[in-house]
């Protein structure tokens, strides 16, 4: 998969934050579905340019099923979803793929090799130590900061009303609870994500249907910059 700068470097880990079994909501009632839609934000510095603009005002969608997971990313750069299927509380198997444009492509990755692409957010260290607070959505968050293996950080407030079971979220693995924000800074700017609905309505079966049909195949290469490398293949038909 193709990463073309510091935005999209942390975005792509943004996607991945959740994959769970069941979720647990404010009024302490335990459910099988729920959906985050946050809205991206971008605030420049004076003068600067670049892709992260393109992304301002696109939304990411959150949606978990009882044993499916789908992460939606919708902006003018690209429209790009992550696909989780797992079983017993088991990650069975990610799909990645690009619906937009004239060249579309996904790539599938086991377990293992889902570890391994996110394995630059190993050493993580997360601090909750903060006393801040923000009511996002409807809930009570409190501020954590994530200072990753390069020393980057990001400023995340979190929500222990919603509390899910994780298999491999790479970049908010040590929080108690859920992100409804967060953000990081560049010499450009920030970027924010920011929780504008949270719902535990039933989620329609056609949501976790992969649109692969017309996709040109990749596969993971690790070692190679975690990047996905075409193959000769394509998808005739929807999964």
């Amino acid at each position: 998969m193709k990463i073309t700068s510091c935005f999209v470097w942390l975005l792509a880990a943004m996607l991945a934050q959740f994959v769970l079994v069941s979720a647990s909501a404010q009024s302490g009632k335990t459910g099988n579905s729920i959906s985050i839609v946050y809205e991206i934000s971008v605030t420049k510095n004076k003068h600067a340019g670049g892709l992260e603009e393109t992304y301002n005002g696109g939304t990411k969608s959150i949606f978990i099923n009882r044993n499916k997971a789908r992460i939606r990313l919708v902006s003018l750069m690209r429209i790009q979803s992550i696909f989780f299927d797992h079983e017993n509380e088991t990650l069975k198997k990610v799909t990645v793929i690009k619906e937009s444009g004239k060249r579309k492509y996904l790539f599938r990755l086991s377990p293992a090799e889902w570890k391994l692409y996110n394995k630059k957010y190993d050493s993580l260290v997360c601090d909750t130590s903060f006393t801040d607070s923000l009511v996002i959505a409807g809930y009570r968050c409190r501020k954590a900061v994530l200072t990753l293996e390069d020393n980057r950080s990001v400023t995340v407030y979190y929500t222990d009303s919603i509390r899910f079971n994780y298999f491999a979220e790479p970049l908010f693995r040590y929080l108690p609870g859920t992100a409804l924000q967060y953000e990081f800074h560049t010499k450009k700017g920030f970027v924010q994500f920011k929780a504008a609905t949270v719902s535990d309505q039933k989620i329609a079966g056609d949501i976790f249907k992969i649109p692969s049909k017309g996709a040109q195949v990749r596969k993971f290469y690790p070692g190679k910059k975690s990047k996905a490398y075409e193959e000769e293949t394509t998808e005739e038909e929807d999964q």
